[in-house]
């Protein structure tokens, strides 16, 4: 399995592996925020925080190596 040493750095398939369909290469699955009046998220100092994020993940399809054997 060929890898990349730095996690930003898409990965370059091998002979027999393919880039992940997942992540795309990537090796992260990037988090998404959602932002909404109604709800009250978190409280940062005096203010209000409306918006709920998931943070970056590794890939669980890849296991953040970004290719997988074809």
């Amino acid at each position: 399995m060929t890898q990349s040493a730095d996690k930003s750095t898409p990965a370059t398939p091998g002979e027999g592996e393919k880039i992940c369909p997942e992540c795309k290469g990537e090796k992260t699955i990037k988090g998404v925020c959602t932002c909404d009046m109604e709800w009250r998220g978190s409280k940062k100092g005096d203010e209000w925080d409306d918006c709920q994020c998931t943070p970056d993940t590794t890939c669980h399809y890849c296991n953040g190596t970004g290719v997988v054997n074809a």
